[in-house]
């Protein structure tokens, strides 16, 4: 009986799901229905998460984190705007943009910064730069908790999620979003959500 009890336990603790398992990703879209079929620049999934310490109900969210996978590795030479936003109660539109290979970027190794839309963050900026990684076919955008606007608190609600890549204009960031138009759109993809910051 008591061997019975061990091997069941044993079974439950190899099924079990991780206590804060990723969220599955808020927007998906097909493969191959980018413009000029660039791999680079296709756009498969976007996923909003945050990372931490602890887990279950001791769960800590230290960092938001926004992946874009695409279907291929990101394109590293300038030229290219890659864009994640989505819409919240507190501060409207978050978005977080991505632009390798650019003069600026060699230079700094800036290259990306985080839009806070009518939010300023703890340093009095709605807009800051950044450095954004890649691994794979993934762009990766993370940010402190801590240094996010008051206003975007644990428990925020995260919904019209939007993902695009846009040609980059050669003298200041002018991707087809700010033309109201989808001029120059190389991919775009949506979800509606929600998904809650925690």
């Amino acid at each position: 009986m008591r061997r019975s009890v061990i091997v069941l336990a044993a079974l439950l603790a190899a099924t079990a799901l991780p206590a804060h398992a990723a969220p599955k990703p808020q927007i998906s879209d097909p493969k191959g229905d980018a413009v000029g079929m660039q791999a680079g620049a296709d756009i498969v999934s976007v996923t909003w998460s945050t990372t931490g310490t602890g887990s279950g109900r001791k769960y800590v969210a230290k960092k938001l984190v926004v992946t874009m996978t695409l279907a291929g590795p990101a394109i590293s030479q300038p030229g290219l705007t890659y864009e994640a936003q989505a819409e919240t109660a507190p501060c409207g539109t978050v978005m977080f943009t991505a632009e390798q290979g650019s003069p600026y970027s060699t230079v700094t190794g800036l290259n990306g910064w985080s839009d806070f839309g009518s939010c300023l963050d703890p340093a009095g900026n709605g807009v800051e730069l950044l450095t954004i990684s890649t691994k794979g076919n993934d762009i990766i955008w993370s940010w402190s908790i801590k240094q996010l606007p008051k206003e975007l608190k644990l428990g925020t609600v995260f919904t019209s999620f939007e993902a695009r890549v846009d040609p980059t204009n050669p003298v200041i960031p002018f991707p087809s979003n700010a033309t109201g138009t989808t001029l120059g759109l190389i991919d775009k993809g949506t979800g509606a959500g929600p998904w809650k910051l925690g």
